[in-house]
């Protein structure tokens, strides 16, 4: 009997050292993420790093202000409480990319540049309206009102609603 006594003790220890060894695993990954954390949040608030303005260049049709603003708000938008994304290495890219194509269909592509370490530059690149596209059916002449027609670029990306035009200062296509 005391071989089965043993037994039953050792396999008892290593079901305790497995326990133990995983509970210091989770601690040691909650020591390193709070860490992490912490230095994030320290890395953020300094004036190094911080972005102070926000500059819009290349727009002609889209609104520069609206522009702006967006990526103001993203900027002024904490992360997880503590980390402030006004910052050079933590700025929301993508988001704010992804955002501003949505402002309007005008927008072909957006790019991000930081000047000095203070200065967001936003650039926008537009479609340039090279020809008209209108709903099939509709009579086409000089003294007609086109309405309902749209705008496309070069390569025939139809991206924004055209204003009405009396005559024709595109080429149209049906």
């Amino acid at each position: 009997m005391p071989i089965f006594r043993n037994t039953l003790r050792n396999a008892a220890r290593e079901r305790m050292r497995r326990i133990d060894r995983a509970f210091e695993l989770v601690a040691q990954a909650l020591l390193i993420a709070y860490a992490l954390f912490v230095l994030s949040s320290w890395l953020s608030q300094r004036d190094l790093f911080r972005i102070t303005e926000v500059a819009v260049e290349g727009t002609l049709a889209v609104d520069a202000h609206a522009v702006q603003q967006t990526a103001e708000a993203f900027l002024a938008h904490p992360l997880l409480w503590k980390i402030d994304r006004n910052n050079l290495l933590l700025y929301p890219k993508r988001t704010i990319e992804k955002t501003v194509k949505r402002l309007d269909a005008r927008i072909k592509s957006v790019d991000f540049a930081v000047v000095e370490r203070k200065r967001l530059v936003v650039s926008i690149a537009e479609y340039a309206p090279a020809l008209l596209w209108c709903s099939p059916g509709e009579v086409f002449a000089t003294t007609t009102r086109m309405t309902g027609c749209y705008f496309a670029d070069s390569d025939g990306h139809i991206f924004s609603l055209a204003p009405e035009y009396s005559g024709s200062p595109f080429l149209i296509f049906a």
